[in-house]
């Protein structure tokens, strides 16, 4: 039987250590790395996102150089002609947020949004108190940052059923 040599298992022992360490670095770039460029990311979104609105609000005052070319304001100076209903136009700025990765938007962020894509001279009175009450009724979640976010899925059709079997 051959002796154990104690100064190979320790000389192993600390090649596993330098090993952990040179793992552990390796990892911690990655990290790093991966977090910048999610940063980088998140960056160039908000600005595309500044873009988007700039170009529309151009665009619908510039190009539109004929009244024709222009959305029709309800007579009372109100949303144009032609736009969705309130709630819809917030609970599609709510599932575009939600397709970029942000759970829930500020009131004002909705409003972006909906300047963006439907109607530029919209105004936070036209925003905020309709999604307070979409709240109230259930049609959105809303968190104690004052931001709101669609209903999760399954919540939605399980209010639904609730009300069906209430009307029964």
């Amino acid at each position: 039987m051959k002796p154990i040599d104690i100064g190979l298992i320790q000389a192993r022992r600390k090649k596993i250590e330098q090993e952990i360490a040179e793992e552990n670095q390796h990892w911690e770039l990655v990290i790093r790395t991966h977090s910048r460029r999610l940063e980088q990311l998140k960056i160039e979104s908000q600005e595309l996102d500044i873009a988007e609105r700039v170009f529309t609000k151009l665009t619908n005052e510039v190009s539109g150089a004929s009244s024709g070319d222009r959305p029709t304001l309800i007579e009372d100076g109100g949303k144009p002609a032609g736009t969705p209903p309130m709630p819809e136009m917030i609970k599609e700025a709510l599932a575009h947020a939600k397709g970029l990765g942000t759970v829930s938007l500020k009131p004002a962020g909705i409003l972006s949004y909906i300047q963006g894509k439907w109607w530029a001279a919209a105004d936070i009175n036209n925003v905020a108190p309709i999604a307070w009450r979409m709240w109230q009724r259930d049609d959105l979640v809303k968190y104690d940052d004052g931001t709101y976010a669609l209903m999760p899925e399954g919540e939605e059709e399980k209010e639904a059923e609730e009300d069906d079997e209430d009307a029964a």
